[in-house]
């Protein structure tokens, strides 16, 4: 992330590289204590990024992604979502249906 650093000693305003992070410590004086190690949300456009600390972003319930997801965002989403074989059979044989409201609809 770049800031403009106005010093008053020079005239010109150069650009700084510093963290989010850094950032929000020096310039906003909010004191993070999470999003060091975590990544950032890109909330802005594509042209003009505006990365904010997952700590300071909250959900909204029942808000939509209405954008398509990536190729890798997919494959990952598929890979986490997808149940082992042994971890289906588990859960399928451990399903217990009480048998007597059902015993009209099995035996006729």
């Amino acid at each position: 992330m770049r800031v403009k650093n106005n010093d008053s000693a020079n005239s010109e305003a150069q650009t700084v590289e510093i963290t989010v992070f850094e950032y929000f410590t020096k310039h906003c004086g909010i004191e993070l204590t999470f999003s060091t190690y975590l990544p950032c949300l890109d909330v802005g456009k594509p042209k003009k990024p505006n990365y904010q600390p997952i700590e300071l972003c909250s959900l909204v319930s029942l808000q939509r992604y209405t954008k398509s997801l990536s190729l890798m965002q997919r494959a990952t989403l598929v890979e986490k979502s997808r149940q082992k074989p042994q971890d289906r059979i588990q859960t399928v044989t451990n399903v217990s249906f009480p048998f007597h409201l059902y015993a009209g609809f099995l035996c006729p």
